[in-house]
């Protein structure tokens, strides 16, 4: 993801959640423009984190066991679209 604004087009990034039986209980998408890149001693991004908020009900919450994310970003074109 170093090169994520160069050579992505604007996409978001998804995350389920996830209860005991497999069905998704919430999900969260994140605009790419949302990510705020973690420079290195390089100059360049080392990482990307999200520092936004997702809300749900408590009983949702405990409910649930795991979580899937999920990528919706393409890649530019040769010819820069």
């Amino acid at each position: 993801m170093n090169d994520l604004r160069d050579n992505y087009q604007p996409g978001r990034i998804t995350v389920e959640f996830i209860d005991e039986f497999g069905f998704i209980l919430h999900l969260t998408e994140i605009r790419v423009s949302d990510l705020t890149a973690v420079v290195g001693d390089d100059g360049k991004p080392a990482e990307f984190v999200y520092n936004g908020e997702t809300e749900m009900s408590t009983e949702i919450n405990t409910a649930i066991k795991s979580y899937d994310v999920t990528a919706d970003i393409k890649c530019k074109s040769f010819y820069g679209y």
